[in-house]
């Protein structure tokens, strides 16, 4: 029984690890898309390296979409970033 609760704890998390990666690719997806849309022509090739306690989010209000910036490390919570990365290497033992 031990086995079978491991299993299926086991995938409970990587279920929930699904839909946090499904979540951060649809957000990088707007965001490069609206990067592209309003900066398209001034695109240069390059390294960007972002540190983990950054993260990213798309809002929209009646001036429009807007990119936001969140430093989680200065807010002291955990970017999902972070939690992503701790679910796999925690999936992968």
């Amino acid at each position: 029984m031990k086995k079978l609760r491991e299993s299926v704890n086991t995938l409970k998390e990587v279920e929930e690890l699904l839909g946090m990666m499904s979540q951060e690719i649809y957000t990088l997806r707007n965001i490069v898309a609206r990067y592209h849309l309003k900066y398209g022509e001034d695109i240069k090739d390059g390294v960007l390296e972002v540190p983990d306690t950054i993260s990213f989010d798309i809002k929209s209000d009646d001036d429009g979409c807007y990119c936001v910036v969140h430093d989680y490390e200065n807010l002291r919570i955990t970017s999902n970033y972070k939690r992503i990365l701790t679910k796999i290497d925690k999936l992968r033992l």
